[in-house]
């Protein structure tokens, strides 16, 4: 297990990925509405309940993009060739690191480039899997097509174009293989050195 990274993490996502009644109950309170109540609120104690419950809920949606960043940090960060340039926050914009974004996608995407390819290098996270990913783009679309190693091919609404492994564990679960996730991510980054060398 990977303590200290899991120790970095708001304690507030570490809950949220560590039990799906949690999730579930995060999820529907931050559906309802900014500023209005759930149907049926039948006492004062169950308003304040609601309203406490609603508070922990934004909480975990707001810190829940820490815990992506820290995890894409952790996985990518150091690790992306320096061939690669990673864009800034301001360049790369709502669509892709917006806290919104992330939310709803439950993934975080940053974009690198080298001379005319693009390099996206996606991790996600939910309390029942883990996802890590990346795509090489030029302008003509996508380069890779068709599974390769450990990862398998995916061209969908959910990723267009991109070499995606996903386990069906929690990062916060004991039994999450680390060593796996740093195999896969350097076998990503080999099929990667592959076209910047090009």
């Amino acid at each position: 297990m990977n303590t200290q990274f899991l120790d970095s993490l708001p304690e507030s996502v570490t809950h949220y990925l560590s039990d799906s009644a949690i999730e579930s109950s995060v999820d529907h309170l931050t559906e309802i509405k900014k500023d209005g109540l759930p149907a049926g609120l039948e006492n004062w104690r169950e308003y304040g309940d609601f309203l406490a419950a609603r508070a922990a809920a934004h909480l975990t949606r707001a810190e829940y993009p820490i815990a992506l960043w820290l995890f894409w940090r952790h996985v990518w960060e150091s690790e992306i060739p320096e061939q690669w340039k990673v864009h800034s926050p301001d360049y790369l914009g709502d669509d892709m690191v917006g806290p919104l974004t992330c939310w709803e996608d439950e993934n975080l995407v940053l974009q690198s480039d080298c001379g005319e390819l693009e390099l996206y290098t996606l991790v996600g996270i939910n309390s029942s899997s883990t996802t890590v990913g990346f795509a090489v783009e030029n302008d003509a679309g996508s380069l890779i097509s068709g599974p390769k190693g450990r990862f398998e091919w995916r061209k969908d609404q959910e990723f267009d174009g991109y070499l995606i492994k996903i386990w069906d564990v929690s990062i916060t679960a004991p039994e999450f293989p680390w060593s796996e996730v740093y195999a896969v991510r350097d076998e990503a980054l080999k099929i990667v050195e592959g076209f910047c060398s090009k």
